[in-house]
């Protein structure tokens, strides 16, 4: 199932069709040349380690973050039911 989701996604991409991938917010508070000096809003992180080769450890952990990701945690919602989270980019692979 994941590898249709990335593939999926790879093919969207590929499409030229334009994903909407929501980015951290922040605001710049100086500039120092070409660099910026910047605040990030309040942020949840979420992380797994895994082990395995990387394209055995990446697939997994991808699973496990996903799972996590659309609701089956323990954190619950107004409503009562496991509260999803937002999924923002970057996402990164160790």
């Amino acid at each position: 199932m994941a590898k249709r989701l990335i593939l999926g996604l790879l093919l969207l991409l590929l499409s030229g069709i334009t994903i909407a991938i929501e980015e951290l917010k922040y605001r710049v508070i100086e500039l120092l040349g070409i660099l910026g000096l910047g605040v990030y809003n309040p942020k949840i992180l979420a992380g797994v380690e895994v082990s395995g080769t990387l394209k055995q450890a990446s697939s997994k952990g991808f699973r496990l973050i996903a799972d996590y990701i659309f609701g089956n945690n323990s954190s619950r919602s107004v409503s009562g039911g496991n509260q999803e989270v937002s999924m923002t980019a970057p996402v990164t692979i160790q």
